[in-house]
């Protein structure tokens, strides 16, 4: 691989966590601490206030926090962190007054459905979590964490015998997964210059808006290596609406400089990095 050994090493810490404890965020010990401590149980949230939260949309922690380490969706994709339920949302047509169903990303390649019954088990803030296919031997429930002042959802799966088989924190993000990815990666403000040298000035954002790359208006960060183009590399497709304007671009992070590629395939091949097309190094003023 051409990924520096550290980053393997700090995501393979990161994906031991996702079976048997809670994903992690930058600091294991502090969260885990949090959710176990007596005095530091969870606040007692009614349905309610459940419910109040569930109007955004909740992203698998240990993911994003992923992304950020390697700056690269492919070789996350190649970890458990990119598999199970990635992120959910409230199905506003669906709610009942005892329950609510949730949109489920599952892979980032495919959707599902969950029900939350709004029905916490006594002595808990638990509330049971069903599925059409769900495993008879399996068990599943929605729970709070709230470590460093801030709201995380955590999602607990048992067997039939009430043995934690894995537990999955989860963050609440504005735009849904896709704008969560853009600004875990790219989004931001950037100078530089294409492959003639002349000057740009660009900006990715987390809504998926480009301007100051010509003829490019949108851009999507890839994330499903279930059902996309067979490729190694990370890519952003750009203008997917447009069929005749669509261009899909490869690029690298190293610290504060995006480098944009163009693609090439060779008869069967996939497709791979072929020339720089644009030098950007973020601005952080």
């Amino acid at each position: 691989m051409r990924y520096p050994l550290l980053c393997l090493a700090a995501l393979a810490v990161t994906s031991a966590c996702q079976t048997g404890q809670p994903d992690t965020e930058r600091n294991p010990a502090v969260v885990q601490e949090t959710i176990t401590s007596p005095e530091a149980q969870p606040s007692v949230l009614p349905a309610r206030r459940l419910r109040a939260l569930l109007r955004s949309e909740w992203v698998k922690a240990a993911y994003l926090d992923a992304l950020q380490q390697t700056h690269s969706p492919q070789m996350v994709g190649e970890t458990k962190l990119a598999y199970g339920n990635m992120a959910f949302s409230p199905s506003p047509e669906t709610q009942r007054a005892d329950s609510v169903f949730l949109d489920v990303n599952w892979n980032n390649h495919e959707g599902s459905t969950l029900k939350l019954v709004l029905q916490p088990r006594v002595g808990t803030t638990a509330f049971p979590l069903l599925q059409d296919s769900q495993d008879e031997d399996e068990q599943m429930e929605l729970t709070y964490a709230m470590p460093a002042g801030d709201t995380l959802l955590q999602i607990n799966t048992y067997n039939r015998r009430r043995k934690l088989r894995e537990s999955v924190l989860y963050r609440r993000v504005k735009g849904g997964i896709a704008a969560a990815v853009n600004q875990a990666l790219v989004a931001g403000a950037y100078t530089g210059v294409d492959s003639l040298g002349r000057p740009v000035r660009v900006r990715l954002g987390p809504d998926g808006l480009v301007t100051g790359l010509p003829g490019l208006k949108t851009y999507q960060v890839n994330i499903d290596f279930n059902g996309g183009p067979e490729t190694g590399e990370d890519m952003l497709f750009c203008n997917i609406d447009n069929d005749k304007q669509r261009k899909d671009l490869g690029y690298r992070i190293a610290q504060d400089t995006l480098r944009l590629y163009s693609l090439r395939t060779d008869s069967i091949a996939a497709p791979y990095l072929h020339r720089v097309l644009y030098t950007l190094v973020r601005r952080r003023s």
